[in-house]
């Protein structure tokens, strides 16, 4: 398991399907992928055979191409292949639907739940079960003993093409109520940091927040691809100090809060917020943070973005590590927002 791109994955189980629905070889699918160009970097250059090969071990031991003796074929009767069957060309990003199939493989595939899934402390293996089910899980980075200066930005928030070839000098410790796992070796760490990790990212089953406490660490937790409505209100009820007229609000927390109940991710708990604070501008008071501030321990532009991800964001962009809430708020009904 690697780091691929879905987007990749997607598309080419889309040109397959067009072009060879009843098998291609190896070498074949690497001419085919060079010569149409649609697999593509995030700097938008044709992919290498390397990446190719990735992305087709990926299809394949997710159960969605099958190996007929050297060809790799479609698998037919998977639900993801026949919608692509019926899709109408190439596409830069994922629909709902296809993240949501995309993720149904991986949660079932037995190899993702014994490296990684298992941390979070259930046996599903159907996806809507995994993610009611599925418990947080803490990460850090740290330097291996004896081996230092690797500078942040092969840890935190780096792509996989950031990491440090040769000897690995920091590793990563993961934590939950299920158990413990270090991720030690150059393989363990792409395998599942960069692999599995990273794909359930992609595909909206995972988030994560960065908190700069204990030395620094992340919190992950399980969402939902099709959970685009959240309901903060009750939540910011909860928060009212009686007798207090306005309430002040550490946001970071709450909006994890917010999220892992709701099963949603970040971005759409941010949304939500920032359409509560839209419409009810007497009663929603933003504190907007600098963000050499709320990076203080970041020590690489990458690193930065990373934990910036925690942050809220208002309308004109502005960081936002407060707010105060009116006690009025606490007047409208659950459905207002």
């Amino acid at each position: 398991m690697r780091y691929v791109s879905f987007v990749n994955a997607r598309n080419l189980l889309y040109l397959l399907l067009r072009q060879h629905p009843d098998g291609i070889t190896a070498k074949e699918m690497d001419a085919l992928v060079k010569r149409e160009g649609v697999l593509t970097t995030q700097r938008g250059k044709g992919i290498s055979r390397t990446t190719t090969f990735h992305v087709r071990n990926a299809l394949y031991h997710l159960g969605l191409l099958e190996l007929r003796g050297r060809l790799y074929v479609p698998t037919s009767d998977a639900v993801l292949v026949e919608h692509l069957a019926q899709a109408e060309g190439y596409s830069k990003q994922l629909t709902t639907k296809e993240k949501v199939e995309f993720a149904r493989h991986v949660v079932e595939n037995a190899d993702c739940r014994d490296v990684f899934l298992w941390l979070f402390g259930t046996e599903a293996t159907e996806l809507e079960a995994f993610v009611e089910r599925a418990g947080t899980v803490r990460w850090r980075s740290e330097d291996i003993p004896g081996l230092a200066d690797t500078p942040l930005a092969s840890r935190e928030g780096a792509t996989p093409g950031a990491a440090r070839k040769g000897q690995r000098r920091w590793r990563v410790v993961m934590t939950s109520p299920a158990g413990a796992m270090t991720l030690e070796t150059e393989d363990e760490v792409q395998a599942v940091f960069y692999g599995v990790r990273y794909w359930l990212m992609q595909l909206d089953v995972l988030d994560e927040m960065f908190f700069e406490g204990e030395g620094g660490h992340t919190i992950m937790f399980a969402t939902d691809p099709r959970n685009s409505q959240v309901d903060i209100l009750p939540y910011l009820k909860r928060e009212l100090v009686p007798g207090v007229p306005w309430t002040p609000l550490h946001l970071r927390p709450l909006m994890l809060n917010v999220a892992r109940d709701q099963h949603a991710t970040l971005e759409a708990t941010h949304a939500a917020f920032r359409r509560l604070a839209r419409r009810y501008p007497q009663y929603v008071y933003l504190i907007a943070t600098a963000r050499s501030f709320a990076t203080i321990t970041a020590s690489s532009a990458t690193a930065e973005e990373f934990q910036l991800r925690g942050y809220l964001r208002d309308d004109q962009g502005r960081i936002i590590s407060h707010a105060r809430v009116h006690e009025k708020i606490g007047d409208l009904d659950d459905t207002a927002v």
